[in-house]
């Protein structure tokens, strides 16, 4: 507006004269911006309760908005806690659950001397602020093409009481979002692959500035057929797929934006360069999947919070940085025999778990799985196993050769993990 000597209208000022007298302002920020800002309102108005957003260009819109407390509904999304440790090499033709906690590594097909090392690295907040945590996968033997078939993918899976209610699957489906950050030392388009038991999802990003940290947002279309589990198992799946076989016709070809029923993960258009150029990087962060039609910005926890919401699917006995398997006292859990059979060693978990987990045992001596220790007159490892496990610990250990003497002597140690991940 031009500042004129006449009207209700000043350099800083605008106001809306009320019938009754009173005016409303609208008032300029308290110092001068950086350069001029324009807001574009939209065409018409929104639905009631939605409310005014920015594409962080200027131009708004009205959208659905959750509440901000509470609105991240997957864990570890900043990819700060990693409990098993904060690499692991070598993976090919493997899947499971390594390095950050809630992420697994996967692929299909048959990989051929190419490898690919997982691990969660730092960097300083101010690099993108305010993650310091990420986790990386980086290309290691051969540099090739995706061989036939074949894919690595960052699989992240989401509770599914956790989303019930996105309704998703009925005929009241809630739109849900998922925004990331993402880096890659290659260029290109990349797939983003969601599947419930029986419905799949593809979604298209393009990686244009290498080395470049880019945020990518994606709002599914409200899938109102098909089955989304809404107990304690996976809710729904997410696979960011990181090289693949382009011209796979087993798992390629895949229509984007819409939901399918045949398991299709990738386009035509997925890059290969990641296995193609060696030592080839590519890294996530602050990954978020919440109900509404807007990529709000990444809710972030405490250490503690978070660590507490992993331990639902994992934990151990072993100090936050110790890796399983470690030989050490500390944190290890102790008792004694009371028969030829059991040792009364029963630790509580540090909270209830998803489901009844399947716990390895560590000897403090010297990180052997499978066993405990036996100090005062044995001092050797002995095989072991946790018994009477449930969701909020193990009420036992238990020995199956029944060469344990109940004499108030034979004192044993273990460390343990417990398992119950998606």
């Amino acid at each position: 507006f031009k500042h004129h000597s006449y009207g209700d209208c000043s350099m800083s000022n605008l106001n809306f004269l009320h019938s009754g007298g009173n005016k409303v302002t609208l008032s300029a920020p308290d110092s001068n911006p950086s350069s001029d800002v324009t807001l574009k309102l939209p065409q018409a108005d929104g639905s009631k309760n939605q409310a005014l957003s920015t594409n962080g260009s200027g131009v708004l819109s009205f959208a659905t908005v959750s509440d901000y407390s509470h609105r991240r509904i997957n864990v570890n999304g900043a990819m700060a806690i990693a409990q098993k440790g904060t690499s692991a090499p070598n993976n090919a033709d493997n899947g499971y659950p390594i390095c950050t906690d809630m992420v697994n590594y996967r692929r299909t097909g048959a990989w051929s001397g190419t490898t690919w090392t997982v691990s969660q690295n730092s960097q300083t907040p101010t690099t993108l602020a305010p993650f310091q945590f990420f986790t990386r996968w980086t290309q290691a033997g051969t540099a090739q093409n995706a061989p036939n078939d074949t894919s690595t993918n960052l699989q992240y899976k989401v509770e599914g009481q956790d989303m019930a209610h996105a309704m998703w699957g009925t005929s009241n489906a809630i739109q849900c979002t998922l925004s990331f950050y993402v880096r890659c030392s290659q260029t290109g388009t990349f797939c983003v692959y969601v599947a419930s038991t029986n419905r799949f999802y593809v979604f298209e990003y393009t990686i244009s500035a290498a080395n470049t940290w880019q945020r990518v947002t994606h709002t599914f279309v409200s899938p109102t057929s098909g089955s989304f589990n809404t107990n304690n198992t996976a809710g729904i799946q997410i696979q960011f797929v990181v090289a693949a076989d382009a011209a796979s016709s087993t798992y390629g070809g895949a229509t984007t934006n819409t939901w399918l029923t045949v398991s299709k993960r990738w386009t035509s258009n997925q890059s290969t360069a990641m296995s193609a150029n060696a030592g080839a990087t590519w890294d996530i962060t602050g990954i978020q999947f919440e109900i509404g039609d807007t990529a709000t910005p990444f809710e972030h926890r405490s250490f503690g919070e978070e660590l507490l919401r992993c331990q639902r699917y994992y934990q151990k006995s072993y100090n936050h940085s110790v890796v399983p398997g470690t030989a050490t006292y500390i944190g290890c859990s102790r008792g004694e025999s009371i028969n030829a059979n059991t040792i009364d060693i029963c630790p509580r978990f540090k909270v209830d778990m998803r489901t009844t987990p399947s716990v390895t045992i560590y000897s403090p001596t010297d990180g052997a799985s499978g066993n405990c220790y036996f100090d005062h007159s044995t001092n050797a490892n002995r095989t072991a196993v946790a018994a009477n496990v449930g969701e909020s610990g193990f009420g036992s250990l238990h020995r199956s050769a029944g060469d344990l003497a109940h004499n108030g002597d034979q004192h044993a140690s273990c460390q343990w993990t417990a398992s119950a991940e998606l």
